[in-house]
């Protein structure tokens, strides 16, 4: 194959796998949605794991988003991805069962996403947090978001809040690059080929 032809490919490769790193990957176990990876939140790739626990035995002391308007996009992006979700798993549009913690009790399925620090309240330490949940009920179905706050010591899998509330624990993955910087990328591949080709032609001279 031609060396130009080669380095076309190359670019094109590489600016491809970046604009196909970005779409959601729903991951499933026993029919149920467990994760969400290479979700992006805020020009960044988290690898989002969804499932039952205690606060602070899944975020510690801390959470994964500093302010509100994290958290948010972060609700958001899962809305996004789940209400794009057509076919992994099946249903996941009207059946709260079939995401990882809740089990439709109630009608519906609340995802928890901390952010901030914890905080004193008169009732014990809280945290502020984000909520993706899917409701079923006479006002409709669909995934929607509010913000709310619970206690930290607060378990989703035991107690009144198991069966319809769970926790979503995202992990960085790594920034997603502009655009810009792919064509730069690819100029400079560009670039390096056409001095190689000049020096060739000049010492064939």
């Amino acid at each position: 194959m031609h060396p130009t032809i080669k380095l076309i490919n190359a670019a094109a490769l590489f600016t491809l796998s970046f604009a196909t790193q970005s779409a959601p990957i729903y991951n499933v176990s026993s029919g149920q949605l467990v994760g969400i990876s290479n979700l992006e939140v805020g020009g960044s790739l988290y690898n989002v794991v969804i499932g039952d626990g205690s606060y602070t035995g899944i975020f510690g002391t801390t959470s994964d988003f500093a302010d509100s308007t994290s958290a948010e996009n972060a609700a958001n992006a899962i809305v996004a991805a789940l209400r794009s979700a057509s076919a992994l798993p099946a249903g996941i549009n009207s059946d709260p069962a079939l995401v990882n913690g809740c089990n439709g009790s109630g009608g519906e399925c609340d995802i928890f996403i901390p952010f901030g620090v914890p905080y004193s309240r008169f009732d014990g330490i809280s945290i502020d947090l984000w909520d993706s949940y899917l409701y079923l009920g006479h006002v409709g179905v669909g995934w929607e978001t509010q913000t709310t706050a619970i206690l930290t010591d607060l378990s989703t899998s035991s107690g009144s809040f198991s069966g319809y509330f769970t926790y979503a624990k995202f992990n960085l993955v790594t920034p997603i690059p502009e655009p810009s910087s792919i064509i730069l990328f690819a100029t400079g591949l560009l670039g390096l080929w056409s001095r190689k080709f000049k020096s060739k032609i000049i010492a064939s001279r």
